[in-house]
């Protein structure tokens, strides 16, 4: 059965698109398996049944030995539970298979009206903002430019107008500033020389005075200072002197310890001897 369907799919392809084939393949794909599985169940099916038959045949020919008529019409019963079985499945199995078949198709037929949808909406959503981009450029260009155009003659006749009032002001308060100026200079140089006449007088006066102080101190502290070196010096003096009597003192009475050193030592031999 799965080569008799693989040649019937294969003729019918050869003459559908390839979303067709595509959906084709997928169906088989899925459906296949799906026969496979039914067979093997109804198989297994049949030999558990034939199995049981067996089990009850046995355990009739014992009974049917005693009762043949009830034997059969047990044997009749069970052939008629599992005719119905069997055609039950069957139904089952051909329902499943036309449901997949069904829900296959509906799909395919929902995704190609979909993708033909979404290609016709792009194809219009791209003319829409293509011409709504070139609407909007146009305009934007023709602002633009009389835009332009309006500043451009709103700044020269303001240009022009500020040139003429800034030269107007700029000569008056050249002359103004000059003027002004002039008497400030004059005003200043007659109060600086004044000012700085003064401040000659002053500081040359402070500066003698200051020096002449300076002068003084620096004599007293000089001289208080030379005096202070002269006693250190004589102190220095002094105390040199003192310190080599001091030492010679030391000196001598070293010396005279020795020679009574020598002397005990003189005495002290000749009592041996």
């Amino acid at each position: 059965m799965a080569n008799e369907d693989d040649v019937t799919s294969a003729g019918e392809d050869e003459g559908l698109s390839t979303p067709k084939k595509i959906a084709a393949g997928a169906a088989l794909g899925v459906a296949v398996p799906a026969a496979v599985g039914v067979a093997r169940k109804l198989i297994g099916n049949g030999d558990s049944d034939d199995e049981s038959g067996d089990a009850g045949e046995s355990a009739r020919g014992r009974t049917g030995r005693s009762n043949p008529a009830r034997a059969r019409a047990a044997g009749s019963r069970r052939k008629a539970t599992a005719r119905r079985k069997s055609s039950a499945r069957r139904k089952s199995s051909s329902r499943k298979k036309t449901s997949t078949g069904r829900k296959r198709s509906g799909t395919t037929a929902r995704k190609r009206s979909t993708s033909s949808r979404k290609r016709s909406t792009g194809g219009r959503k791209r003319a829409t903002s293509a011409a709504r981009k070139r609407s909007t450029t146009g305009r934007k260009r023709a602002k633009s430019t009389v835009r332009k155009r309006s500043t451009t003659g709103r700044k020269r006749a303001k240009s022009t107008v500020r040139k003429r009032s800034t030269t107007g002001r700029k000569r008056a308060t050249s002359a103004v500033r000059k003027r002004s100026t002039r008497g400030r200079k004059r005003a200043t140089s007659a109060v600086r020389k004044r000012s700085t006449t003064g401040r000659k007088r002053a500081t040359s006066a402070a500066r003698k005075r200051s020096t002449t102080g300076r002068k003084r101190a620096t004599t007293a502290a000089r001289k208080r200072s030379t005096s202070g070196r002269k006693r250190s010096t004589t102190r220095k003096r002094t105390t040199t002197a003192a310190r080599k009597r001091s030492t010679t003192g030391r000196k001598r009475a070293t010396s005279t310890r020795k020679r009574a050193t020598s002397t005990r030592k003189r005495s002290t031999r000749s009592r041996k001897r």
